[in-house]
């Protein structure tokens, strides 16, 4: 076991007088930097953003506004959700061999734990219900595959993109706040790159004049819906929102251009490497500390699947430990349900959620 290292003496006094005011936030932080915040998504709200000329560069081709591009792993542990950057294909450079890249990934490397499970979740929901999981022609296991796969713990690379904007606040009429010189909030936002070219790039396609990019553009972002009477949350907002270019943006809302450009113009790329989280470059041993942590669970969940694997063939009698896995349909009857690992409609849980 590695030796803790110790806080110096003289330093004690100093962090306890800063305890005194701390705040602990839940959830995982987009960014490291709160000057350089990271968007959230506005519940049942709508918006009114800019895209500043931060990060225009110009071509033999024209202008372009340059994007950040990353690789990046979702994951979950316990009811928190976060982002790792992916290092597969990195190595060979000054850089990627201080960090200790070699080409490969640990959260590539542990998606195969990860499938290795649903593949066990899904075989024991599969002898539930009495079906081949490789010949299910009317779909019965549907339910089954969505819900194991909501459950993974980690998930395998996919291209995200982040550029920055700046937030204008509206008033109760939706036009821009007489303060709204004073009160910009520029936001770094990361999406995954499908729907940033569906979304804005899809937008400029639609306009007349067909803009090579957003830059020194205002956009309306609806993010309010109709909720049913139900309580509005970030997911929904997400799923029904629309993005919207104002052709007459810059007539209208003019005097905001130089302000949102001036509060925007630390929001570089670079700085989106440094500060947001799915961006960052980590040591590749710091990659697998967290990798090891985010895949407690599912390597527990796979330890005891092995076991009973090696048990049924002295036991076949034994309870199921896959039981824990909790997998169970609206259809299924109360005898079922306990077989998997529900009971009075409770699922067994393993470790903090």
């Amino acid at each position: 076991m590695a030796t803790r290292r110790q806080v110096d003496a003289s330093m004690l006094q100093g962090l306890l007088q800063s305890s005194e005011t701390q705040e602990v936030k839940k959830g995982s932080n987009k960014s490291s930097d709160s000057k350089f915040p990271a968007f959230s998504t506005p519940v049942n709200q709508d918006i009114l953003v800019y895209f500043p000329r931060t990060n225009v560069v110009t071509t033999e081709n024209g202008e372009n506004m340059l994007t950040l591009s990353a690789y990046v792993h979702d994951y979950k542990v316990g009811q928190s959700y976060g982002q790792l950057r992916c290092v597969s294909g990195l190595s060979g450079s000054e850089f990627t061999n201080m960090l200790g890249y070699d080409g490969s990934c640990p959260a590539c490397e542990a998606t195969q734990d990860c499938w290795d499970l649903y593949r066990k979740k899904l075989a024991a929901g599969a002898r539930q219900y009495g079906v081949d999981p490789q010949n299910d022609p009317t779909d019965i296991l549907k339910p089954v595959r969505e819900k194991i796969l909501q459950e993974m713990d980690l998930r395998g690379s996919e291209e995200y993109v982040t550029f920055p904007v700046v937030i204008i606040p509206l008033d109760a009429n939706k036009r821009p706040t007489p303060t709204a010189a004073s009160e910009l909030r520029p936001v770094f936002v990361t999406w995954k790159r499908k729907r940033y070219e569906e979304t804005i790039l899809g937008g400029l396609e639609n306009m007349l004049n067909k803009p090579d990019h957003p830059a020194g553009m205002f956009w309306f972002w609806k993010y309010s819906y109709n909720t049913g009477g139900k309580q509005a949350n970030a997911r929904d907002s997400a799923k029904s929102a629309k993005f919207a270019p104002i052709p007459e943006g810059t007539q209208v809302f003019g005097h905001l251009i130089t302000p949102c450009e001036t509060v925007a113009k630390d929001f570089t790329l670079v700085k989106a490497a440094e500060v947001i989280v799915a961006n960052q470059f980590m040591y590749k041993e710091d990659i697998q500390k967290e990798v090891d942590k985010i895949m407690s669970k599912t390597r527990t969940l796979l330890e005891l699947a092995d076991v009973q694997e090696v048990s049924e063939i002295a036991k076949p009698a034994l309870q199921n430990p896959l039981a824990n896995f909790a997998i169970a349909s609206p259809s299924a009857q109360p005898s079922q349900v306990q077989n998997l690992g529900v009971v009075q409609g409770n699922p067994v849980k393993f470790g903090k959620q």
